[in-house]
C-alpha cells in the first residue's frame, strides 16, 4: 500500500442556503476543511475533511470521504460481501474484510456497509449481483441501486430484473413465462415477527413464486404449507439468460404438519440445484411438476445494466432514499420511515455518489457523540453530497450500521464513530480489493 499523506492548507469555505426540504431540519452555513488525503492505491484515496456550522455549532465532526476512480487500476475491485456469501446472514465489515484476507485470494483495503437489511432475518433487502451471478432480486421495484461493470465503472440507476418459469414434459408445454416473483428473499406467508422493518415485511406479500438456491441457506426455510420443487440447474445464474434443468422431487407439506425445534424446514439446497417454492395461489403450478420433467429459468434486467457483474441496492421503498439526481436535490419520502429515526433527526450515514467525470465517491459519517460527531440529517447529507460534486447520489444504510474500516499495514482500523460497541453485523459490505497479479485481466 502506498501512503502519501499530507495536511492541506486548502480550506473549503462553503457559503450555502440550503432550499427547504419537506419534513427535514436544516441548515443555512458550513464551513468544510480538507484535513488529509491519502492515496491507498492508485484509483483509490481516502479524504479527511473538518466539517463545522457556521451559525449551529452542533454541526461538528470529521467525515470521511472514500473516492474510487474507476479505469486507472485494472487491479482495484469492488466485491459485494456478506458472510459465507449467503444472503440471509449479517456480518461486521471488519469480519467480512478480514474473512477476505485470510482467505488470501484478494487484498481488501477499504470496506463500508451497504444495503439496508431485514432487522430479524438478516440480508440485505436490494438487488444483489456478485461476479456477474445473480445472488437476490430486490424487495422493492423500482428501488435505486448502486452497479459497478466489468471495468468498474459506476451506475445509480432503478434497475428492472424479470424471472419467469416455464416447463415441459415430453415436449408437451405445462408452464409458459410464469413470472418468479423473488430469488433467495422470504416467502410471503413467514410470520410478520420473521421480518423487521414493516417495510419489509409489507413488501414480501408478494412473494407468492419464490426461487431459492445454495447462496440462501443450506434448506428454504419456509413455512409449512405450500409446494416446493427440487431442480437440478448446471450453471449460475446470471441477470440476463437462459437455464435449463430438469425437476429431482416435488414435495407438498400440510399446513397443519409440524417441525420438532431446531430442525430445517423446507428442502435442502446445495450445488447445481435450486427450488422453486410456492405458497397461496402460485403452489397450484408447481404441483403440476413431477420429477424428470424440464424446467426452463428465463432472466432479463434493464438494458443499461445487462454489463454490471457488481450490484448492491439502497433497500428501501424511497430508493434509499435518493439524495441527487440531474445535479438537482431531491424531495423526502418521510412517509416510508418505518425505521422512524431517519429524516428529521442526526444520525451516522453511509452514501455514494457519482461526478460527471465518473468518479465514484462514498461519505461515512459518525454519529451519537456529543460535541464531537453528532451525525447528519438526510437534507444535510444530501447537500453535502451535492457540495463534493454529485451528479447522482444514493443513500445507503446508516445509524449503528455505518462503518468505514480501512486497512493499514496489516492492521484493520475503523474511522468513523457510533454509539455502538464494536461493529454492527450488517447484510452485506462493499470491500474495495486488489486482485493477485495473475487475476488481473481475467
Amino acid at each position: 500500500m502506498r501512503k502519501n499523506k499530507k495536511t492541506l492548507a486548502l480550506l473549503l469555505v462553503m457559503l450555502l442556503t440550503l432550499p427547504g426540504l419537506a419534513g427535514a431540519r436544516s441548515f443555512s452555513e458550513y464551513r468544510l476543511t480538507a484535513v488529509s488525503n491519502e492515496e491507498l492505491t492508485a484509483g483509490l484515496s481516502l479524504w479527511q475533511y473538518d466539517l463545522q456550522g457556521k451559525a449551529d455549532d452542533t454541526l461538528f465532526q470529521r467525515l470521511h470521504v472514500v473516492e474510487y476512480r474507476p479505469g486507472i487500476n485494472p487491479a482495484l475491485v469492488p466485491l459485494v460481501v456478506s458472510r459465507e456469501n449467503r444472503v440471509p446472514v449479517r456480518e461486521p465489515v471488519g469480519e467480512s474484510m478480514l474473512r477476505l484476507h485470510q482467505q488470501g485470494q484478494v487484498t481488501p483495503l477499504v470496506g463500508l456497509n451497504g444495503d439496508f437489511f431485514d432487522i430479524a432475518a438478516g440480508g440485505g433487502l436490494g438487488l444483489s449481483i456478485r461476479g456477474g451471478k445473480l445472488y437476490m432480486s430486490g424487495e422493492f421495484s423500482g428501488s435505486w441501486s448502486l452497479g459497478f461493470n466489468a471495468q468498474g465503472k459506476a451506475l445509480l440507476g432503478q434497475p428492472v430484473l424479470r424471472m419467469a418459469l416455464s416447463a415441459k414434459r415430453q415436449g408437451t408445454m405445462l408452464l409458459q413465462a410464469q413470472p418468479i416473483d423473488a430469488l433467495n428473499c422470504l416467502r410471503a406467508d413467514v410470520p410478520r415477527g420473521g421480518s423487521q422493518p414493516r417495510n419489509a415485511f409489507d413488501a414480501r406479500q408478494d412473494n407468492r413464486l419464490v426461487l431459492y438456491t445454495a447462496d440462501w441457506e443450506p434448506f428454504t426455510n419456509t413455512q409449512p404449507g405450500g409446494v416446493e420443487v427440487l431442480v437440478e440447474l448446471p450453471d449460475a445464474l446470471k441477470p440476463t439468460g437462459v437455464l435449463q434443468g430438469t425437476v429431482q422431487a416435488v414435495q407438498r407439506t400440510q399446513p397443519d404438519s409440524t417441525t420438532p425445534a431446531g430442525e430445517p424446514r423446507g428442502m435442502a439446497l446445495t450445488a447445481g440445484t435450486a427450488v422453486l417454492s410456492a405458497t397461496g395461489e402460485a403452489a397450484p403450478l408447481l404441483e403440476k411438476l413431477q420429477s424428470g420433467d424440464s424446467v426452463i429459468i428465463e432472466t432479463g434486467i434493464s438494458p443499461e445494466w445487462a454489463d454490471i457483474v457488481t450490484c448492491l441496492g439502497g433497500g428501501r421503498p424511497d430508493s434509499g432514499p435518493l439524495l441527487v439526481k440531474d445535479g438537482q436535490l431531491q424531495p423526502e419520502h418521510p412517509e416510508v420511515d418505518d425505521y422512524g429515526y431517519f429524516y428529521p433527526t442526526r444520525h451516522p450515514r453511509t452514501a455514494v455518489g457519482i461526478r460527471r467525470d465518473g468518479t465514484c465517491f462514498f461519505v461515512v459519517a459518525g454519529g451519537y457523540q456529543k460535541k464531537s460527531a453528532e451525525g447528519l440529517t438526510v437534507a444535510e447529507l444530501s447537500r453535502l453530497m451535492l457540495d463534493l460534486g454529485a451528479v447522482t447520489a444514493l443513500n445507503l444504510d446508516g445509524g449503528p450500521s455505518s462503518t468505514l474500516v480501512v486497512a493499514r499495514e496489516g492492521e484493520l482500523e475503523q474511522l468513523n464513530s457510533s454509539r455502538a460497541k464494536g461493529q454492527t453485523p450488517v447484510g452485506n459490505s462493499l470491500v474495495f480489493c486488489l486482485l493477485p497479479s495473475g487475476q488481473v485481466g481475467q
